[in-house]
């Protein structure tokens, strides 16, 4: 069995095929937060604009704020929209409110 032969009956194996689109990382600022994010899309597709508006609505802004603390990881916006929504809460991980 040689590569051409494997390539032709099983072309799903083929690395071509197996690749995916990666989104780019958006830089993107949580003012309540005061921290600088990598935002990343789950789907590995840019980000919409209704997320786009969505994450304005909760005072997370496109683009990176000179000072702030950089977060180590990138996140999605599920993930950042639920830490905004914490430290807007109050709530503390572990306490019984």
């Amino acid at each position: 069995m040689d590569k051409e032969y494997i390539e032709e009956q099983l072309p799903w194996l083929s690395p071509k095929v197996m690749r995916r689109a990666q989104g780019r990382r958006v830089k993107v600022y949580a003012a309540s937060l005061n921290k600088n994010f990598y935002l990343t899309n789950l789907s590995g597709r840019r980000l919409s604009h209704a997320v786009k508006i969505s994450l304005a609505r909760d005072g997370i802004m496109i683009g990176w704020k000179a000072g702030a603390s950089v977060w180590p990881r990138e996140v999605n916006p599920v993930q950042l929209g639920l830490m905004v929504f914490i430290h807007r809460s109050g709530h503390r991980p572990g306490s019984d409110r």
